[in-house]
């Protein structure tokens, strides 16, 4: 009778350290078959990485497999969430990244014997849900376990410094920070994009002009409330921040969706994305929504307009609710509901609108830029296939906003654009 080989319990190839360990330890022919086949399969991998022109790779064993495809499916839940908006889900039914735990909890806690209805996260990664209990709407909760507590406190902030300048945000209700969530006034359903289907030519003017003089409050009173210890005062969106958006726009768009990879094409767009980020961030800065648009507006039952999706208040380049307004690509409004909003802009005090200051370009081209770079991760890795269709409006937009710089500048932005695939003006 032999010795009796203790063998590890990896079962991974011969690559994998462990299997490399138990076959020293094994005797006999064993360990020689098990070192021909080892060598076999080793030469086999190198002819195929040879032939795919790839450097060897080591494989994992069965243990790293797994904790890979755990991260594969982890990767794939942040994806899908709330593809389903209008589904109902009881307590216990909802699928979402959020713990199946805390959602009973949140039912229970705010909405007892009720339901939870996952409402469209559009670009966000949040988790929206409307409570509802005994056939009415309890509230609306937020959950936003990537920001945690620091993003609590900015959006209580938030909430607290629009409704003290008279912008008709939802109310806090309630808060539990044991389930790190917020509960805020559900204000419905009926989005300002949506809205401007069924309204006639003066309820559109009209309404956008109020979204105007509301731009311009948020511009001309909050930047004032904002100053010295204020929890919105930091950050700004400083030249480092301006640039890290339009880099999104280079990676996810430029090289990832449109898979352009001339070197020389690269290079003279980052030196662009530079110019742009310069200029912007040279400009005086006010507090913004910074994500002002028609998305974000609700059309409340009074005919007032509510303002959603504000918790990422801070202080940006002049001009940025107002370029984030009128030049929105979701709706792209035609040019007398531009004028409308800059004239609502004007009647709140607001500075020279975008037809009196050239600087008003370079703050539309930035984030025209930004939202085609979010529109292309959505698209390429949250699999949000609806957000591709608002990329053919961005361009025209981002392009419309070179036409409007002087000419050097417009020569030399106009050209790397197009090669880049933009229409041409």
């Amino acid at each position: 009778m032999g010795r009796r080989v203790r063998r590890s319990r990896c079962r991974g190839p011969p690559r994998c350290p462990a299997a490399r360990r138990r076959g020293r330890r094994a005797r006999g022919p064993r360990r020689a078959r098990g070192r021909r086949r080892g060598q076999r399969r080793a030469r086999g991998r190198d002819r195929r990485a040879a032939r795919v022109g790839r450097a060897r790779r080591r494989r994992p064993c069965r243990t790293r497999r797994r904790a890979s495809g755990a991260t594969r499916r982890r990767d794939r839940a942040r994806r899908g969430r709330l593809e389903n908006p209008g589904r109902r889900w009881e307590t216990g039914q909802v699928s979402t990244t959020v713990p199946q735990a805390t959602l009973a909890a949140i039912v229970a806690r705010f909405a007892p014997g009720g339901t939870a209805i996952p409402l469209a996260p559009d670009a966000s990664t949040r988790t929206f849900l409307r409570l509802e209990a005994e056939g009415r709407r309890r509230g609306v909760a937020v959950l936003d376990p990537d920001g945690g507590a620091a993003a609590r406190r900015r959006m209580r902030a938030a909430a607290e410094l629009l409704h003290g300048i008279d912008v008709r945000v939802p109310q806090l209700l309630d808060e539990d920070d044991e389930l790190g969530v917020l509960v805020f006034e559900d204000l419905g359903d009926r989005l300002l994009a949506d809205a401007l289907e069924t309204m006639d030519a003066q309820e559109r003017l009209a309404a956008y002009r109020a979204a105007g003089r509301i731009a311009a409050r948020i511009a001309r009173l909050g930047t004032r409330r904002v100053a010295g210890a204020h929890a919105l005062a930091r950050p700004v969106l400083d030249r480092e921040r301006l640039r890290t958006e339009l880099a999104q726009f280079a990676v996810q768009d430029v090289a990832g969706r449109r898979g352009l990879a001339d070197a020389g094409l690269m290079r003279e767009l980052g030196a662009v994305l530079d110019w742009i980020a310069d200029r912007a961030a040279a400009l005086p800065r006010e507090l913004a929504h910074r994500d002002f648009h028609a998305r974000n507006l609700l059309v409340l039952s009074d005919g007032t307009l509510g303002v959603l999706d504000f918790q990422d208040c801070l202080a940006a380049p002049r001009f940025y609710d107002l370029a984030s307004l009128v030049r929105d690509p979701y709706v792209e409004p035609a040019e007398p509901l531009e004028r409308a909003a800059t004239d609502g802009w004007k009647d709140e005090g607001g500075v020279p609108t975008h037809g009196e200051d050239p600087a008003f370009a370079i703050v539309a081209l930035q984030r025209d830029l930004k939202a085609i770079g979010t529109y292309a991760y959505q698209q390429r890795v949250m699999r949000r296939a609806a957000f591709a269709q608002a990329i053919p409006r961005a361009e025209r937009l981002a392009m419309r906003a070179v036409a409007a710089l002087s000419a050097g500048d417009r020569a030399a932005l106009e050209d790397v654009f197009v090669r880049i695939g933009f229409p041409r003006l």
